[in-house]
């Protein structure tokens, strides 16, 4: 059931970028694209600072009502749940660090995927890799979705080479 979960999110992201890719240009908004990167990049650790403090209003703002995501047990999440589930329970953490982020624009869609390490109150670490979608939708780019994953602490997304973030927001246009 898990898979059938996961391919269907992925096939949601695919047909995503397929209109995005079919879509006119002449349709897609202005926007700075460094300064939307910068502003996805605070979204992240934002939402990384729930588990250290427990309180998700932030992601009021930063989801989108129709926001759907899946976690690392690939259970799929809207908006509410994720709020009343952190309200609920707040995790606890001592610490959330977004170690990376790398953010690409397909006209008004920002697809940022990054990895962030959490260390819990008996000292485990846990990291996270995960991507976000997002879509500007009027004059605000609001998160419509999010998939999770739970790596190894011990391993370094970025050691071979292939997710290089020192490419600029504009190169990705």
């Amino acid at each position: 059931m898990k898979t059938v979960r996961i391919w269907a999110t992925l096939g949601a992201i695919l047909m995503l970028h397929v209109q995005v890719a079919c879509s006119p240009t002449s349709n897609v908004s202005s926007y700075d694209p460094l300064k939307v990167e910068a502003q996805i990049r605070e979204s992240s650790q934002a939402w990384a600072n729930i588990a250290v403090t427990g309180d998700p209003s932030v992601m009021e703002t930063i989801f989108a009502d129709d926001f759907v995501g899946t976690d690392y047990n690939g259970k799929l999440y809207t908006k509410r749940d994720f709020i009343d589930r952190i309200r609920a329970n707040p995790p606890g953490c001592v610490s959330n660090n977004v170690n990376d982020v790398k953010v690409r624009f397909f006209g008004n869609v920002a697809v940022a995927q990054g990895h962030e390490t959490l260390t819990c109150k008996d000292g485990i670490s846990h990291r996270f890799v995960w991507t976000d979608i997002y879509v500007l939708r009027g004059d605000r780019w609001e998160l419509v979705a999010a998939q999770d994953m739970m790596a190894p602490a011990m391993i370094d997304p970025t050691a071979d080479g292939s997710f290089n973030s020192s490419r600029s927001a504009e190169e990705s246009l």
